[in-house]
């Protein structure tokens, strides 16, 4: 999971307030992060994580993790969704993301919890290279190496 977090920070930057991302990440190691990480998943709120990650003191790549996770649904009140292997649904279960083991499953979820009427798709299978048009921060980022994102913005 260490690693599949990593296709939100370009989800954040295209996700619409009140949307849902979808992360495909299979996680066949699990957690694969320090302890920090599956600690602040099941035992804060992402409004804690975001505070918390902001000290200095509290700081850990753990932490850090959890904050970009947590990052969407503070800052845009999306809904973070991880389509992923029974075992990690089960321990997520009392996390603030939803785990599914469907992508099926995942979109129910996502349009049950979207703001749009109408919603519009973003998939990316795998891109070794991704640039975002932000308009909340007017300018262009790039993102290398996006693999299993989908979203619904």
């Amino acid at each position: 999971m260490v690693q599949g977090k990593k296709a939100i920070i370009p989800a954040l930057e295209t996700v619409k307030q009140g949307g849902s991302i979808i992360l495909l990440a299979e996680c066949p190691d699990g957690w694969g992060a320090e302890e920090t990480f599956k600690e602040w998943l099941l035992t804060k709120t992402p409004e804690e994580v975001v505070r918390d990650v902001k000290k200095r003191e509290m700081f850990s790549l753990g932490a850090h993790g959890a904050y970009i996770l947590a990052k969407p649904i503070v800052q845009k009140q999306a809904t973070v969704i991880i389509v992923t292997n029974e075992n990690l649904v089960r321990q997520l279960q009392h996390s603030y993301i939803h785990a599914v083991i469907t992508v099926e499953e995942a979109m129910e979820l996502a349009h049950q919890h979207c703001a749009a009427s109408k919603p519009t798709y973003l998939a990316i299978k795998s891109a070794r290279r991704l640039i975002v048009s932000s308009p909340t921060t007017k300018r262009l980022m790039e993102f290398t190496n996006a693999k299993g994102l989908w979203g619904l913005v």
